[in-house]
């Protein structure tokens, strides 16, 4: 086990992975084919109530890519992690999360069918042209998510600048 792995909770729980993608590109995600994604920020929801909790399912997302195996392995080829945020226990929060955060001011764009293969969502991923910030989440997801302790991936974190862009729904 690394050190990071070691760092994150094994209790289950619901995670936010949040991503940056430098330039717009065209990736072949599994059966939904080829996807257009724009420049900038993605939030991906999900979930982790098997076996090894938040830490394994975290842990599989933050090492180096062996094998694509969920929607989000493939964006990962492109896109870098650049922090996480979590809430322990039940009940599973990925819908909602994913739900809330492309509903009202400061809302993202759905990537349309993007890790929802296994529910009735729009989307568990959401772009937005801007990093949404810490009281954005909190406000809208609640108060009992946490910053995973990923030092070590949010200090490699690529400086962007803050200029508007459009946003497509792909």
């Amino acid at each position: 086990m690394s050190k990071l792995h070691d760092s994150l909770p094994d209790a289950k729980g619901s995670y936010l992975l949040i991503l940056f993608l430098p330039g717009s590109r065209t990736i072949q995600v599994g059966r939904l084919g080829p996807m257009v994604f724009d420049r900038g920020w993605y939030v991906y929801a999900g979930s982790a109530f098997g076996p090894g909790g938040l830490a394994a399912r975290l842990g599989r997302h933050l090492q180096p890519l062996v094998k694509a195996h969920w929607h989000i392995d493939h964006l990962r080829t492109a896109a870098k992690v650049v922090a996480a945020w979590m809430a322990i226990g039940p009940p599973v929060r990925e819908h909602d999360w994913a739900a809330a955060l492309t509903e009202g001011p400061e809302a993202g764009t759905a990537v349309r069918g993007f890790g929802c293969s296994d529910c009735r969502c729009l989307s568990h991923l959401i772009h937005f042209t801007r990093r949404p910030g810490r009281i954005l989440l909190r406000a809208k997801l609640g108060f009992d998510v946490v910053a995973a302790p990923l030092k070590e991936i949010v200090k490699q974190r690529p400086k962007t600048p803050h200029r508007a862009g459009s946003s497509t729904n792909v």
